[in-house]
């Protein structure tokens, strides 16, 4: 949560700035400020006794049936998360249930909460590794709440088998802050539930909810009631650590291509803050653009696929980095508001201190952010379940399998004060050599292109960026499956405006990120497997205005429309596969502040699409004031949704 400054002290442009933080941010530390619900807001009509129930009503990627029974489940963890600043995370032995059999898993974080509070940030990790990444509903005095996250964590397999030995540790940081005000304690339940008719070894891979068609003609309706096939077994030959791939049997094309693109990891290495896991979490924090933070690993020497997932979430004054100002214009109007250096921010990736991929972060709004009606009881796209990204280190490998220790690093171009970031190194493993031989061919990476713009006089003014970037990474690796060449070509392109009217009193705001991802899988000698291209593309406008009278008293009216597009085309084998989802929101009310007191009114209508192969699922949830207003679901292809993707004249 964040310091807030009194309501009082802040000159008329800031009343725009106090509109980004009215809700109280994920932050560890306590709010100074006092937000309450007004009473005449509350409806007990759309309220069950034990509070409102907040909802993402995105379905999880390959979620069971929800008839399907678990095979086991595992409860983990029930703490009452009270006043948690400066405490050590919560750390519960996890093993898995003997004889346990399963394809896929599925992670359950419940909460609830009542008396008023502030968003929080969260997270669960397995022996360091971030399974997810959450924040909380933002509960009050009148109405308390409850909620739940489901996501699919098969592609962790690898951390969810059991430790030789030994029980892994799963660990939860939620760090709450209690006062004479803020007396809300959120009660959370972490559970994972496997489910598979008596398979042991999950299909899914780092594709996530990818369907790729089948090749030996199974019954579609059959795959969907039982889940995902389990990988075909291992290829022949008693072959152990030290064969070599003349003396084993024949991978099949079938083989090859799913241990490449589909099954999940054998390995996965945190890139993590262990120095400080148990006492702060396992992220790092980064205040400032120069900063880098990552971990020394030792990659082993039999890996012929690695793919960095990147886990980032933006707190403080760089929350709303997106609709930030150039300091300048801070500097030169008196403004005290610290939200500043431009509205781009790219996160790095780095081996060893040579660039090795971009993420540029989807604007995720907490549940507290902009206006906090906006998002009850339905929360912003991927609030519940902040995204990671996916860096496909492979052309690497001819680096890191030399057996001495490397650097994987992680920085945020651009960046203030605050950053929460870390990794999972997914690392797929030959069973049968000791050691797979491999070299990067090429590496291209020019600078990041970047232009700005500024234009303004006083408290009104004009900002406009654009950034792009193009990458090519190449390289080979010699594993018994085969020598496999990968060739990715990376590029996205950013465009911001900013623009402050009405002597700063009104405020409109549009950034988009594109992103394209192309890699190409050959076999020596130039022999073509596979093609995967990952697009994905968010825009966000945001239009805000806001009056004070009356001493402290203010109104603000806001107008927010958001959207999470990625598009996924696999073609091996002579097949192809297309997967898109595209996630919309668009929201507008108004909010009105009495010096401690909070009320407003807001309308919001969210239409989730995913296409998969031909076949569409469409849900359009509504909400005004807190209630749902329509909610709709149906598998009609020809539902279209609107384009956000172009600026506004």
């Amino acid at each position: 949560m964040y310091s807030r400054r009194s309501f009082s002290a802040l000159l008329p442009f800031s009343l725009l700035l106090l509109l980004l933080c009215l809700g109280g941010r994920c932050c560890p530390q306590a709010s100074a400020g006092r937000l309450d619900l007004e009473d005449d807001l509350t409806d007990p009509e759309l309220e069950e006794e034990e509070g409102l129930e907040y909802m993402d009503p995105t379905p999880p990627q390959a979620f069971p049936n929800a008839e399907e029974t678990p095979s086991c489940s595992v409860k983990l963890l029930q703490h009452d998360f009270a006043h948690t600043v400066g405490a050590p995370p919560v750390a519960v032995n996890y093993t898995l249930p003997e004889n346990c059999k399963w394809n896929r898993a599925v992670l359950e974080f419940a909460a609830a909460c009542e008396g008023e509070q502030n968003d929080r940030i969260a997270a669960v990790w397995l022996d360091g590794v971030e399974i997810l990444r959450t924040s909380t509903a933002k509960p009050t005095t009148q109405v308390g709440v409850f909620w739940r996250v489901r996501k699919d964590v098969t592609h962790f397999a690898a951390m969810l088998v059991p430790v030789a030995s030994s029980a892994r540790t799963l660990t939860v940081m939620l760090e709450n802050s209690l006062d004479d005000y803020f007396k809300g304690i959120y009660h959370v339940n972490v559970t994972i539930d496997f489910y598979g008719r008596g398979l042991s070894e999950p299909r899914t891979g780092k594709l996530g909810f990818l369907r790729l068609p089948s090749s030996r003609g199974e019954d579609e309706e059959e795959q969907q009631a039982s889940g995902f096939v389990p990988v075909p077994p291992r290829y022949g030959g008693e072959g152990g650590e030290a064969a070599q791939p003349a003396a084993l049997g024949l991978p099949t094309e079938e083989t090859k291509l799913r241990s490449l693109l589909e099954r999940p990891a054998d390995m996965i290495i945190p890139v993590a803050n262990k120095k400080k896991g148990a006492d702060s979490g396992f992220w790092f924090r980064i205040d400032r653009e120069t900063e880098i933070r990552g971990s020394r690993l030792r990659i082993p020497r039999n890996a012929y696929k690695a793919v960095l997932e990147v886990c980032v979430s933006y707190h403080g004054d760089d929350e709303f980095w997106y609709a930030n100002p150039p300091d300048s214009y801070n500097i030169q109007n008196n403004i005290p508001s610290r939200r500043g250096n431009w509205a781009f921010r790219e996160l790095v990736a780095t081996v060893d201190g040579l660039y090795a991929g971009s993420v540029l972060p989807f604007p995720v709004v907490f549940p507290g952010g902009i206006n906090p009606f906006f998002w009850t009881p339905v929360v912003a796209i991927k609030a519940f379940d902040l995204p990671t990204y996916d860096l496909d280190l492979t052309p690497f490998l001819g680096q890191l399998l030399n057996g001495r220790p490397h650097t994987i690093g992680l920085k945020v171009s651009h960046a203030i004060s605050f950053w929460l970031v870390n990794a999972n190194l997914h690392l797929w493993l030959d069973p049968h050599l000791p050691a797979v031989p491999a070299m990067m061919v090429k590496h291209h990476a020019a600078p990041t292109f970047l232009s700005r713009n500024a234009n303004n006089k006083f408290l009104e003014g004009h900002f406009q960026l654009e950034a792009a970037r193009q990458a090519r990474f190449e390289g080979w690796a010699r594993s018994s499956l085969g020598n496999f060449t990968t060739l990715i070509d990376s590029h996205f392109k950013y465009k911001s405006s900013v623009e402050y009217k009405m002597q700063g009193t009104l405020k409109e705001v549009f950034s988009q990120s594109k992103y394209t991802a192309d890699v190409r899988i050959t076999e020596q000698p130039n022999r073509f497997l596979a093609r995967v291209i990952n697009q994905a593309r968010y825009p966000v406008k945001m239009l805000t205005s806001t009056a004070s009278y009356a001493g402290d008293r203010m109104l603000s009216q806001a107008n927010v429309s958001h959207m999470l597009y990625q598009f996924t085309d696999v073609t091996m084998n002579q097949m192809r596969s297309q997967n898109s989802i595209t996630d919309m929101q668009v929201a507008g009310g108004w909010l009105q502040v009495n010096g401690a007191a909070l009320s407003g009114s807001a309308t919001t209508l969210q239409t989730y699409q995913r296409r998969d192969n031909g076949r569409c699922h469409t849900r359009k949830v509504g909400t005004q004031d807190r209630g749902i207003t329509v909610d709709q679901t149906n598998t009609d292809c020809n539902t279209m949704i609107p384009d956000l993707s172009t600026v506004p004249e």
